[in-house]
């Protein structure tokens, strides 16, 4: 028979990207980082998914330089850790999807929380994130 099977690469659903889809409505997620001590450390974070790709973002907190560049950085998502990549989201249509998505999941942040944040204040930093 002269019959060929052909391989299209956009019919096979990657596994990377499908799985941030099944974390777009989850509440509790944690970033696991190295802290200043050179010991991981966890903290709470919030994630939005996007076109299948999950976001994160911080202003210039304690945990931001680890974000970008712990190697072993983690995340723990329903039982699961993910190791991750955090990629600067730099497009300027694109972060502010990101942030129109954050609002629409979480709400606007309580003035009373916002005067004590006060020190990190700042424009968001927003990453796209990659599983290694």
């Amino acid at each position: 028979a002269d019959w060929a099977v052909v391989f299209d690469p956009l019919l096979v659903p990657d596994p990377a990207r499908a799985a941030w889809a099944d974390f777009k409505d989850e509440q509790e997620i944690f970033a696991i980082l190295l802290g200043e001590d050179g010991k991981p450390r966890e903290v709470k974070i919030w994630l939005v998914v996007l076109d299948d790709q999950g976001f994160v973002r911080t202003r210039n907190t304690s945990w931001r330089a680890a974000l970008e560049s712990d190697p072993k950085a983690a995340l723990r998502i329903q039982g699961k850790e993910i190791l991750i990549r955090a990629i600067p989201v730099k497009d300027p249509a694109l972060y502010d999807r990101v942030n129109a998505a954050y609002t629409a999941k979480y709400g606007r942040m309580p003035h009373v929380f916002l005067s004590m944040m006060r020190p990190f204040a700042g424009p968001w930093n927003i990453y796209r994130l990659e599983e290694r």
